[in-house]
């Protein structure tokens, strides 16, 4: 079948399972959402996609065709939910009544239906274990030999049998990476801080090196803001319960 114009992308998540949780109200705040962001296409040549848009409540009661509290109501547990997120113009959450009161509202997908979209066709997870939103610093810090090995960045590293015994823990391990020139071992020493795996040995950081640099290097073009951003709203996901398993691919595919 050729493609069908006039089409909007919906995540298959929606009808493979979040749909039987939703009242009928609350489905059609969803699509909407979804109509009004992945329904326009922003870049053509990228291919990507609206991120947010702005949606009044009496549009929404327009194009529902529900009153005003069901609206409201709905609204309040897509969001709970995860299913939708609302932000104000900042891009800060207004995760509660009182804090959208008033406001021009912007409204996207939520990491439920984002974030389980993306990790489908993963089959390696990490889970964190962070309850705090950490701030990552991508910043370039000056290069220094703080740990006595053969570590050379541009050659990825040494070859893990070499240092697959000796001791290495988190906190050595990420300032090892904050001071390298490579932006990527930066960004992957960022990542082990939030994730915290429970490695103990070079030869076992060596390996999550490797695990992550494919991943690390597609996300060197964006910029340090769009990076914390994504790794904010990762944990937040995390933190309310709506993201069990997410790997560093799954970052990428959040921000961009």
């Amino acid at each position: 079948m050729a493609n069908i114009p006039n089409t909007t992308q919906t995540p298959n998540i929606i009808f493979n399972g979040l749909m039987k949780e939703m009242s009928d109200t609350e489905l059609r705040v969803v699509l909407i959402v979804t109509r009004a962001t992945l329904g326009w296409i922003m870049d053509r040549e990228r291919g990507m996609r609206k991120e947010e848009d702005w949606i009044s409540h009496s549009q929404l009661k327009h194009k529902t065709g529900r009153e005003s509290g069901a609206i409201s109501k709905a609204i309040d547990r897509c969001i709970q939910k995860g299913w939708i997120e609302a932000r104000d113009r900042d891009g800060e959450l207004l995760d509660t009544k009182d804090k959208r009161r008033g406001k021009n509202i912007f409204y996207r997908l939520g990491p439920a239906i984002l974030l389980k979209t993306s990790s489908e066709s993963e089959d390696v997870y990490v889970t964190s274990s962070k309850s705090e939103v950490h701030k990552p610093n991508f910043g370039k810090q000056t290069l220094q030999k703080v740990i006595p090995t053969k570590l050379t960045i541009q050659k990825t590293i040494a070859p893990v049998a070499e240092n697959i015994e000796i001791p290495m823990t988190l906190k050595e391990f990420v300032d090892w990476c904050s001071k390298s020139k490579h932006k990527h071992i930066r960004i992957i020493g960022n990542w082990a801080d939030t994730i915290e795996p429970d490695f103990k040995t070079k030869g076992q950081w060596e390996a999550f090196i490797k695990r992550n640099l494919r991943p690390a290097k597609n996300l060197e073009p964006f910029e340090d803001k769009r990076l914390i951003e994504g790794f904010k709203k990762i944990q937040e996901a995390a933190k309310q319960g709506w993201l069990k398993k997410y790997t560093l691919e799954t970052l990428f595919k959040f921000i961009v």
